[in-house]
């Protein structure tokens, strides 16, 4: 790891006065960058799908979600003399920093959130210092978001943030609108504790850092209780996503906001929740963030960069300016809880001991806990969004997803070194251009196994189930194809070592395994058909490693029917992986029936084909 000497590496994130330093470490790179006005936050040049003085006041206004904690903790940062002035110049018509006005599905509704919310938490700070005419500006600037209607999904949670803000400040707000958001954002609650990022098949970090963490702030605020309630019974099934280790599962869009997978959990204990085990959120909150501190994700100025293990451009959405990671800030809303509150008091607690599986049907996902949940890995079908992300397939659609092995994104589909098609089968008509999985036809959770119904061509049709089993998971497709196809099937991406004697090899013609001395990827042709070899996929194509490398199996595909199978295996501890390797499943055919066979159980294949 390359070490800038950045001093937030250093801290131990362990009691209130840590996290108030590891707030000032990652702003005070910043103080060089704010524009003459301060109402903008120029850090990079960088391309964003909006223009660029918008992605300056991105920039200005997701420090916010820090500051405003920090400064209700009783925090000092030298900050807030400049956001006061930031926020004067940004709502003034003749200034050159103005913000200009927001129109339907501006980004400037995403920064009016942070503003409402800051005015909400500070407004001795941050609104009382202002003059009445300053007052007015702001108001109509925040109005904005009451003049034109904002997305239907978490967005309708800026307007809440926005009149939230008007009202503490005793401003007026549209409160007919402000009910409609409150009642379409019900709407998009399923159950258990899972809301839809409004009413589609995506269930990732946005239920989280964005669903509940806004609720949570607008329940505790409005005395509304049942987003805490909710928030509870979300915290039993998105414990799972977490290792003990403290980082999290890498899965769908925005994940350069990084730490901001904690964010639901500082928001949780703030509205007062948690109180079933204090140490132990606590603990998720801090191994989070020291995970986080100890990766190179700031640049040798301490700016956060976009990427998430590393710097990567690759992975990033259209939205992601270069301001954009400090949406991370989220997770300092703890910081607003006063020094006696029993959260600081409490003993952080280590990872609690979680049971192997747990199914989670709303996100369709079988979680699997392994090695003394230092490893956590998800099998998943059937999530898509809608709206078409970049690399939409690699963020929702491949098999499996693991916090050691991460995921990557695709440089284009013309090679299995391009595609980087980790946990992946892709399809080809020429070898030269490759399809895999996208949005599902039909899925079905039935009991440890998931069923998905896809066509990467309209007459082709393959049926894929996916079981736990164990260190590995199953995959067997059952594919209907009118032509014939080349095909390439991939497990887990490990970190590619820089010497060749870091990597050791176990492989037959049908398997391989690639051990390294810190993670281990195998995958195993169950049929016995086609050949294994390991792939170096592209640079910088994988979220967490700049090189990695990856087992495959190749093989063709005839017209007809064609049922296919594997095992993968991903671990951590090279011993492990040798004793598991050792016990790797097999398939047994006789009389016309195939059966899987493992450390001395049988299950026909049939039942879920």
């Amino acid at each position: 790891m390359v070490d800038f000497h950045l001093p937030i590496r250093n801290n131990p994130l362990r009691t209130k006065k840590d996290l108030q330093d590891a707030f000032l470490q990652i702003t005070e790179p910043l103080k060089k960058f704010y524009s003459p006005g301060y109402a903008q936050l120029r850090i990079g040049h960088t391309g964003a799908s909006y223009p660029e003085n918008v992605a300056f006041l991105e920039g200005f206004s997701r420090v916010l979600w820090g500051l405003a904690p920090f400064l209700l903790g009783g925090g000092d940062s030298g900050l807030e003399q400049n956001y006061l002035a930031g926020i004067k110049n940004g709502t003034n018509p003749e200034h050159p920093e103005y913000w200009g006005n927001a129109h339907a599905g501006d980004i400037r509704m995403v920064e009016m959130a942070a503003v409402g919310f800051a005015i909400a938490l500070v407004p001795d700070k941050l609104w009382q210092p202002l003059n009445d005419h300053e007052r007015d500006n702001l108001t109509y600037g925040l109005n904005g978001i009451n003049r034109h209607e904002p997305y239907h999904n978490n967005w309708q949670f800026f307007r809440v943030m926005v009149d939230m803000g008007l009202a503490v400040a005793g401003r007026e707000y549209d409160r007919v609108l402000l009910q409609k958001s409150l009642d379409t954002l019900d709407s998009f609650y399923y159950g258990e504790g899972w809301y839809g990022d409004g009413r589609n098949a995506q269930f990732d970090y946005y239920i989280a850092f964005a669903m509940h963490f806004y609720g949570l702030i607008y329940g505790k605020a409005a005395g509304e209780h049942k987003y805490l309630e909710r928030a509870r019974l979300f915290a039993k099934d998105f414990i799972h996503w977490f290792s003990s280790e403290g980082d999290a599962l890498p899965f769908g869009r925005s994940l350069t906001y990084r730490f901001a997978q904690t964010a639901f959990w500082s928001a949780y204990v703030y509205a007062g929740g948690g109180d079933e085990d204090l140490g132990v959120v606590k603990g998720i909150i801090l191994r989070h963030l020291r995970w986080w501190f100890n990766k190179p994700v700031f640049d040798r100025d301490g700016i956060l960069s976009i990427g998430y293990g590393y710097p990567n451009l690759i992975m990033s959405e259209g939205y992601n300016a270069p301001g954009s990671p400090y949406w991370a800030l989220k997770s300092f809303l703890v910081l607003a809880l006063p020094d006696d509150h029993a959260f600081w008091l409490a003993e952080e607690k280590p990872f609690p001991l979680l049971n192997p599986l747990s199914v989670q049907k709303h996100p369709k996902m079988i979680i699997q806990h392994m090695e003394e949940n230092r490893h956590v890995v998800a099998l998943t079908s059937g999530q898509y969004a809608d709206f078409n992300p970049v690399h939409n397939e690699a963020k929702y659609s491949k098999f499996a997803y693991s916090n050691i092995f991460g995921f990557s994104v695709s440089r284009s589909n013309r090679t299995v070194e391009q595609g980087a098609f980790d946990s992946m089968l892709a399809l080809s008509e020429d070898g030269r251009a490759y399809r895999v999985r996208q949005n599902c036809e039909q899925v079905e959770m039935r009991g440890n196994s998931i069923i998905s119904t896809w066509r990467p061509w309209e007459d082709v049709v393959i049926k894929t189930v996916l079981i736990p089993l164990g260190a590995y998971h199953i995959r067997i497709h059952q594919i209907q194809t009118s032509r014939r196809l080349v095909t390439a099937e991939c497990g887990f991406s490990a970190a590619w070592g820089d010497e060749i004697k870091q990597l050791e090899k176990l492989e037959t013609k049908n398997s391989v395994c690639a051990l390294y001395p810190w993670s281990c990827s195998g995958i195993i042709d169950l049929n016995g058909n086609r050949k294994a070899r390991l792939q170096v996929t592209e640079p910088n194509t994988n979220l967490l490693h700049p090189r990695a490398v990856m087992p495959v199996l190749e093989g063709d595909v005839q017209i007809g029917e064609t049922v296919m199978a594997c095992a993968v295996l991903g671990v951590i501890d090279k011993e492990y992986c040798k004793k598991s390797w050792l016990e790797q499943p097999v398939l047994l055919e006789s009389e016309g029936a195939i059966r899987l066979h493992y450390k001395g159980e049988t299950r026909e294949i049939n039942e879920w084909l």
